[in-house]
């Protein structure tokens, strides 16, 4: 149904109506249209027809006043309405279509077990309910009217939500295309490939040295220094004194050359150093030392538990130590690289 309107407004056919619409409001103003009645049709749907007076009927219903409509024309609010409008009545043909009625005994049974309506013994109150209906400033007939409406669309929309029919074809296509069998031959080439042992230490020596810049890695040299309210103040506790200590450092920082020069006034922090650091093997306090791996300068860094002052120096790219580790990882590339030319061949 919805798909229906939404479709509808997309059309030519929906633009021309409009237009047919505003041209009233642009030439004589509103006043003159909402009280002539015009009778000329707007829109039709099969064999019903929807009148200008409809439109306007609609719009005093939604209670859009005079001076938004004006006000908000070239923004298409006439187009907005009109949709709603349409809407409605192809709900309302629907209901008419599939035979839902509710009588007046249905009717009576939906207010009486209203829970708005019922007393402390779960019991109908005549009183609350005209108490209702006062509050809300609305007639006992224009608020069944209104009931009985929504609960016609509330039946409407349970009653597609409870599911379509499926079309024949649709059913036959998906348990096709989900439930068919297929038989397949095929042929594993795990065999064909050499296996990861049979590879010698000479062609992994060879596959290295055809391909040293891509295995070369970077190297630092580096000091460093971890500092905690521990070694800078002789206790545990993350005060303001331990952070205008951190500030002190980082402010002579740009004195110095060197961590030693940094921290000749701070016995109890120690300086530590590491040659040929490699940054696939960085320990997690370090890390983010290669971050500056090109700079010289001294540096610190927040690591929430302490500050880690550093210095890097003989930044370069270079070929790892041949250990376990990077002669089981040469192995297997080159294994990959083995299945992939085979692959290729085929």
């Amino acid at each position: 149904m919805l798909n229906k309107l939404r479709n509808f407004s997309k059309t030519k056919l929906a633009t021309v109506l409009v237009g047919i619409i505003i041209i009233p409001f642009v030439f004589w103003g509103m006043g003159g249209v909402f009280q002539g009645g015009n009778t000329n049709n707007i829109a039709k749907i099969k064999n019903i027809s929807i009148s200008t007076q409809d439109f306007f009927e609609h719009i005093n219903t939604i209670g859009v006043s005079e001076e938004v409509i004006s006000k908000n024309i070239d923004t298409g609010i006439l187009r907005e309405i009109l949709n709603d409008l349409l809407a409605k009545r192809f709900i309302q043909l629907e209901i008419e279509k599939l035979g839902i009625i509710i009588n007046d005994m249905n009717l009576l049974e939906l207010i009486k077990n209203n829970k708005n309506f019922l007393d402390d013994n779960k019991t109908f109150s005549r009183l609350k309910y005209e108490k209702f209906l006062l509050e809300n400033n609305v007639s006992a007939s224009e608020f069944e009217k209104r009931l009985k409406k929504r609960e016609l669309e509330k039946i409407l929309f349970n009653f597609y939500s409870a599911g379509l029919h499926t079309p024949k074809y649709l059913v036959d296509f998906y348990n096709y295309d989900k439930n068919r069998n297929i038989e397949i031959e095929y042929v594993s080439l795990e065999n064909n490939y050499k296996k990861k042992s049979e590879f010698s230490k000479n062609e992994i020596m060879d596959y290295l040295d055809k391909n040293k810049e891509k295995f070369k890695r970077d190297f630092v040299d580096v000091k460093y220094a971890k500092l905690t309210p521990e070694n800078l103040l002789g206790r545990a506790d993350y005060d303001e004194e331990y952070y205008k200590k951190i500030d002190e450092i980082e402010n002579n920082i740009s004195n110095v050359d060197d961590l030693e020069n940094l921290f000749k006034s701070y016995q109890e922090v120690e300086i530590n150093e590491i040659k040929n650091l490699n940054e696939i093997n960085v320990e997690k306090d370090l890390q983010g030392i290669f971050d500056y791996k090109n700079s010289d300068l001294i540096q610190i860094l927040d690591k929430e538990d302490f500050f880690l002052v550093f210095k890097n120096k003989n930044y370069r790219k270079e070929l790892p130590n041949l250990d376990d580790k990077f002669y089981g990882e040469l192995k297997e590339l080159l294994y990959q690289k083995n299945k992939f030319d085979y692959n290729q061949k085929l």
